[in-house]
């Protein structure tokens, strides 16, 4: 068809500005709401659509996140039976103006706890919008998410999550730019951070990045 894309098998998760690669982020460490709130992988089946030049949109059904199997592991696979849906709609109103946003919803529960059947509720809203004029690209993630059933949250109820994440970065030359990244997080309920009163964490970043040569970069940050 004319601008379908299909894919299958194991991709990168739809959420967040900043993305697995990490030359294509602005700063060299990845934000808070990469690391603690969006999922990194699936494995599944997604289909894209361009309507038109300006919008398009995305469903795709996979086995739900992939989770680090147990502790020490480094292989980043699925730990439960359940599934997920992810949807997607991305606009570009303006030649230089993205806009997308994303929803995932599933159930994901653990193995060894012998709960594979249980189908603890997750969801998460992901919004991204990146704005690039000359010199100057700016954007903002916002991320919203919900796991049912979990750590210090009664039984029933949801532990929520959720964070904002501002870009910039300006070249002032061809070989030098400055990059800044303000993030907000809030760990409702202490999922995350352990904590069972709940967190609030607030970070700035700042990378200057010097272009070397055309595949070398360097970043102080």
């Amino acid at each position: 068809g004319d601008g379908l894309d299909l894919r299958v098998g194991k991709m990168a998760m739809l959420c967040g500005y900043e993305v697995l690669q990490n030359v294509n982020n602005m700063n060299y460490s990845r934000g808070m709401l990469f690391g603690l709130i969006q999922p990194f992988t699936q494995t599944g089946i997604r289909a894209s659509y361009w309507f038109a030049d300006q919008l398009g949109a995305t469903i795709g059904f996979n086995n739900g996140l992939n989770n680090v199997a147990t502790a020490g592991s480094t292989t980043y696979v699925d730990d439960d039976r359940s599934k997920m849906v992810e949807l997607q709609v991305a606009a570009k109103p303006m030649k230089d103006l993205s806009i997308s946003a994303t929803f995932l919803y599933g159930h994901e529960t653990n193995i060894s706890a012998g709960t594979q059947n249980a189908g603890d509720g997750v969801y998460l809203f992901d919004l991204v919008v990146a704005y690039t004029m000359d010199k100057l690209t700016l954007a903002l993630n916002f991320d919203k998410s919900s796991i049912q059933g979990v750590a210090n949250s009664a039984p029933g109820t949801r532990g929520p999550l959720s964070g904002i994440a501002m870009y910039a970065k300006y070249a002032f030359t061809d070989t030098l730019s400055e990059a800044l990244r303000i993030e907000y997080f809030s760990d409702g309920d202490g999922i995350i951070l352990t904590n069972p009163n709940g967190s609030r964490v607030f970070s700035i970043t700042a990378t200057t990045e010097i272009k070397v040569a055309q595949q070398l970069i360097l970043r102080a940050e």
